[in-house]
């Protein structure tokens, strides 16, 4: 019960943070046919990063933006569940094994951001994201 309620006031906080920072974060797109499906309009202006974890690495260990991008980044898992975190942006992302999940967001502050592996691999720094 302790651990439930651990996860319950963790995934509260992300979700206030994530909020906060003007960040939307949708892990099981249902419905939707690709990542700018979920933005809406075409006059939106989207840049699609696609990335795969495998072995606890991903493919391309930085991310280079410009602030006021605005961002659609769908990552695939290759082997095991995955559980990736951008506590800066106050976002968490799981992605099932064998799956692909997405996240939108607007890089709206200049700064470097880890990408870490809350699950399975304990914090480590899988990369960044660096708004310029």
């Amino acid at each position: 019960m302790a651990v439930s309620s651990v996860i319950r006031f963790v995934f509260l906080l992300a979700l206030l943070m994530a909020l906060y920072f003007g960040c939307q974060y949708i892990s099981d797109p249902e419905g939707f046919e690709s990542p700018t499906d979920m933005i809406g309009g075409e006059n939106d202006s989207v840049k699609e990063i696609s990335l795969s974890i495998s072995d606890s690495k991903l493919s391309r260990n930085s991310i280079s933006l410009k602030q006021g991008d605005v961002v659609s980044i769908a990552v695939k898992s290759l082997d095991y569940d995955y559980e990736v975190g951008v506590e800066e942006l106050g976002f968490i992302l799981d992605i099932p094994a064998n799956n692909e999940s997405f996240m939108r967001f607007t890089a709206e502050s200049p700064g470097k951001y880890k990408i870490s592996c809350l699950s399975p691999c304990n914090g480590v720094v899988l990369g960044e994201i660096i708004v310029e």
